[in-house]
C-alpha cells in the first residue's frame, strides 16, 4: 500500500477530510498540520519527509491571483514560484495530474497553473503582481518552501489549494496574528465588534473552500491510493 502524507498549514483546512476519513492509516494516508509561513513549514515538512512517504501533498486555502477564480475553486499547482524570484520548483507531474483528474470528478472548477508563495496575507496588488510576474493562479505562504524541502529529501510533492479570497479581495490584516486560534479570533471580535461582518463573511468563505477541498481530497485519496508503477517508481 502507498503511504501518502497530506499536510496543511492549519487544522481547520483538514477538518472536513479528517471527519470523512475515520481510519486514515487503513487508507494509506497520514494527516499533518505544519503551521503557517516559512519557518514552521520548513521544520515540519522536513520531519514529515524523513518518514519517507511515497508522496507529500500540501492541502489548504489560497488567495486567487487569477481574476477568474472564485471562492471554492481549486488550484492544483504545476510549479511553485517565490514572489520576487525567477526560480521555481516543478510539481511532481504524475501526482498532480491525478489530483487534477480527481478534482474534476467532483464537479468543482479546477485549474493547473503555477502558484506563488508570498510572505504574508496578500492584498490585491500583491496578487496582481504574482499573476503578472509569475503567471500564478493563486498565492499562499508555504508551498515553495515545502516543495524545496521535499525535493531535497527526494519525496514527490504536489499541492491542492481551495480559493478562500478572490483576486480583488483582501483578508483582514488582524487575521495574521490570530491564525488558527479560535480564542484569539473570539477575543478580536469581543474587543472590536465592528469586525463581526467581515468575520461572518470569512466564515462563509472558509466553509465553501473547506467543502471543495474535502471533496477533492476524498476523490484524490481514492485515486492516489491505487498502485501505479510509474508513480511508485518516481517516489524513490
Amino acid at each position: 500500500m502507498l503511504m501518502l502524507a497530506i499536510a496543511a498549514p492549519m487544522a481547520t483546512e483538514l477538518a472536513g477530510i479528517r471527519r470523512a476519513v475515520r481510519n486514515p492509516a487503513g487508507c494509506g494516508v497520514a494527516f499533518h498540520v505544519t503551521g503557517v509561513g516559512q519557518g514552521a513549514t520548513v521544520a515540519n515538512i522536513a520531519r514529515i519527509a524523513a518518514g519517507r512517504p511515497d508522496a507529500l501533498i500540501m492541502a489548504g486555502f489560497c488567495g486567487a491571483a487569477d481574476p477568474a477564480l472564485r471562492t471554492g475553486d481549486l488550484h492544483i499547482a504545476s510549479a511553485f514560484q517565490r514572489a520576487g524570484r525567477p526560480d521555481g520548483i516543478a510539481a511532481a507531474a504524475g501526482w498532480s495530474t491525478r489530483i487534477a483528474a480527481a478534482a474534476r470528478q467532483t464537479g468543482v472548477h479546477a485549474v493547473t497553473e503555477p502558484s506563488a508563495t508570498v510572505g504574508g496575507i496578500a492584498n490585491p496588488q500583491v496578487k496582481a503582481a504574482a499573476r503578472r510576474d509569475a503567471g500564478a493562479a493563486s498565492v499562499n505562504m508555504e508551498d515553495y518552501w515545502a516543495a524545496g524541502v521535499a525535493a531535497a529529501a527526494g519525496v514527490p510533492f504536489a499541492s491542492v489549494r481551495a480559493v478562500l479570497d478572490t483576486a480583488i479581495e483582501e483578508l483582514p490584516a488582524y487575521l495574521a496574528g490570530a491564525g488558527d486560534n479560535p480564542a484569539r479570533i473570539a477575543w478580536s471580535l469581543a474587543a472590536h465588534p465592528g469586525r463581526a461582518p467581515g468575520l461572518l463573511r470569512l466564515a462563509r468563505q472558509s466553509y465553501m473552500a473547506r467543502r471543495s477541498l474535502t471533496r477533492c481530497l476524498l476523490a484524490a485519496i481514492s485515486v492516489l491510493a491505487a498502485p501505479e508503477p510509474a508513480l511508485t517508481a518516481a517516489a524513490r
